[in-house]
């Protein structure tokens, strides 16, 4: 952004900004006058009538001359007279000190629009925002000669060159070259004006072991077969040169169709473990004595959602009982984890909701003593899937190393709770042993064996084979950390093939050659296997770190000690286990597309949904 510190500096400056802003300031033109009378009034008359009409004295014909212009009357002469009046342009003398001055406005008016418009995008205001008599006068008091941009050069202008900076910041952001593997998650949408929409984003580590994100685009998804979820996405990745090529992974919903994408991308596919366990609750919870209980729960929320009284009352039975002053809370079935807040804040709240509903004389059904015991052992059970839930949930943080691990201890909590609670937690007990069978149906024992993960744990220092349930598990991802590191040429060593020296033409071929140049790859193979064996060797037998700690960081700070394992690292650490991201895109979009603008093209919604996520690219350092 230009800033402009005084009158004075304006001035000096102004040859640049000219320059800058390719604006040409015209000299005087020798014999030139204000009082110039151009040859054409030989030929025409002003109307008297009508000051913006000229009447030729020729055919008495009348023509335009708005804005005082003659090039109308000069065509007439010379297309139907085929006479040239010898007019010639006039250059008016510029004052030199005023043209400075216009092109400093414009430059800092140009910065002021661009602003502007980030302001829009980002907090998804309206374009008629600027049409507030309010915020004109707001504006008016900060800089009165600013123009606040049109919706029309806000619509056609300022919002497509906007998204145009921020598209090619992205591109020279993914096209670098220590940006190695790229993993992609997406989800679709249907706006209040019934479009749908798909929307892509990338997510990779830099060099500098910098956990990044990007939104590749959002678009109208006209055709939810595979092949159009495939030609949509093959579209937004294929704007970045090469970026396909790098994309290993692509995370979703559970829906067989992106399943069938995946397959036809021919990339890995992982459905989104926070959306995957909240479907294993949902259908544990609807046992029907479980379902009946928090059905009791659910009206009595919505009770005191929608009656002021009871809410009063409610305030004022929390002060008496010296309990904190919460609202209740009412699960919603797209939002994870939200039956376990609602049994939160319900047994926190118990005694005065009582307390309420006997004052109201209600005649809704509040649990009995023995479901509210229940009802506690449900909210204690289900706190282990709220907890992975939000820890999953994460679009910042490695997540992909935690899948085995959370997943097993899952399943065993599942196990433990429906064997141990069996007699005195009978609803409990159900719902935990209906929650384990619908995680056996989903595949969670596989999740174990799956090779991306297992080399994503083992890599991860917080979890390293501490982080896998059997030895088998550890056999196996010790054998894929062996073969991947193996694979990688490390070029710190100096193992690179490329410098072994074949035969030569400056010397006669001998007999021998072939077996001096396959002897010669052999010792390097064997170099490549010695190095990367010591790399692994030496790094399980390191500590590992707290949870709490940042693996990037630790990766950061030892990649000079373990050059292959630490492009391993940032190979697998960045896959990303969750479609968070898109689902948060379309949050936004939802406050983009409301009641009162359904009328956006999908195409300019897009762009402004793109240019919301992505603002903060802009000020990313490349």
């Amino acid at each position: 952004m230009a800033t402009f510190e005084s009158d004075a500096e304006n001035l000096d400056n102004f040859d640049g900004l000219v320059e800058e802003m390719n604006i040409e300031v015209a000299d005087n033109i020798e014999g030139s006058s204000s009082a110039y009378v151009s040859p054409i009034w030989k030929y025409f008359e002003k109307d008297r009538r009508d000051e913006t009409k000229a009447k030729c004295k020729i055919c008495d014909s009348f023509h335009n001359r708005s804005g005082s212009s003659t090039s109308n009357l000069i065509k007439h002469l010379k297309a139907v007279h085929k006479i040239d009046p010898g007019c010639r342009k006039v250059t008016k003398k510029v004052n030199a000190s005023a043209n400075k001055t216009i092109v400093v406005k414009r430059k800092v008016d140009t910065e002021l629009d661009r602003l502007y418009v980030m302001w829009l995008c980002h907090d998804l205001l309206p374009f008629r925002t600027g049409e507030s008599k309010y915020f004109q006068k707001f504006i008016a008091a900060l800089k009165p000669d600013y123009v606040i941009p049109s919706r029309t050069k806000l619509s056609q202008c300022l919002v497509p060159e906007l998204a145009n900076e921020i598209q090619e910041k992205l591109v020279t952001i993914l096209e670098q070259r220590d940006v190695a593997d790229v993993v992609l998650t997406t989800d679709a949408w249907t706006s209040k004006s019934c479009d749908n929409y798909e929307a892509l984003t990338a997510h990779f580590i830099c060099k500098n072991f910098v956990f990044r994100s990007a939104t590749l685009g959002i678009a109208k998804l006209d055709n939810q077969t595979a092949d159009g979820h495939v030609k949509l996405i093959e579209k937004l990745v294929n704007k970045h040169k090469g970026l396909m090529e790098r994309v290993t992974t692509l995370t979703s919903d559970n829906a067989e169709v992106m399943k069938s994408t995946c397959r036809k991308l021919k990339i890995s596919w992982f459905g989104c473990i926070p959306h995957t366990i909240n479907l294993v609750v949902k259908n544990g919870l609807n046992i029907s004595d479980c379902a009946n209980i928090l059905a009791s729960i659910r009206a009595i929320a919505s009770h005191f959602r929608r009656s002021a009284k009871a809410t009063a009352l409610l305030n004022s039975e929390q002060k008496k009982l010296k309990l904190a002053e919460h609202k209740i809370i009412r699960d919603n079935e797209t939002r994870w984890s939200s039956v376990y807040f609602m049994l939160e804040r319900f047994l926190e709240q118990h005694k005065a909701i009582y307390n309420v509903l006997s004052d109201l004389k209600s005649d809704l059904a509040f649990p009995s003593l023995s479901d509210l015991k229940d009802l506690a052992m449900l909210r204690d059970y289900l706190k282990p899937f709220q907890e992975v839930t939000t820890v999953m949930s994460s679009e910042k943080n490695v997540t992909a190393s935690s899948v085995i691990y959370l997943v097993t201890e899952l399943m065993r909590h599942a196990t433990d709770f429906s064997v141990l609670h069996e007699d005195k937690y009978k609803v409990t007990a159900a719902v935990a042993a209906s929650m384990r069978v619908s995680m056996l149906e989903r595949g969670f024992p596989s999740y174990a064996s799956n090779k991306i993960l297992l080399l994503a744990t083992i890599l991860d220092p917080r979890y390293k084979t501490a982080g896998l349930p059997n030895d088998e598990a550890v056999q196996a991802a010790k054998g894929e950390l062996f073969r991947k590191a193996s694979l990688l040429d490390d070029s710190n060593d100096g193992i690179d093939e490329a410098v072994v020296e074949l035969s030569s033409s400056e010397r006669p071929k001998s007999i021998f050659d072939r077996l001096d140049e396959n002897r010669a790859i052999a010792n390097q193979s064997a170099l490549i296997c010695a190095g990367s064996r010591h790399e692994v060797e030496s790094y399980l037998t390191e500590p590992t770190i707290g949870r709490h700690e940042d693996p990037l960081q630790w990766w950061k700070a030892r990649q000079d000690r373990y050059p292959r394992l630490s492009i391993l690292a940032r190979k697998a650490l960045c896959i990303i286990v969750n479609s968070v991201p898109c689902e948060r895109i379309f949050s936004k979009m939802g406050l983009i597309i409301t009641d009162r603008r359904q009328r956006l093209s999908h195409r300019k919604a897009g762009l402004l949904g793109f240019i919301a996520q992505n603002l903060q690219i802009l000020s990313d350092e490349i």
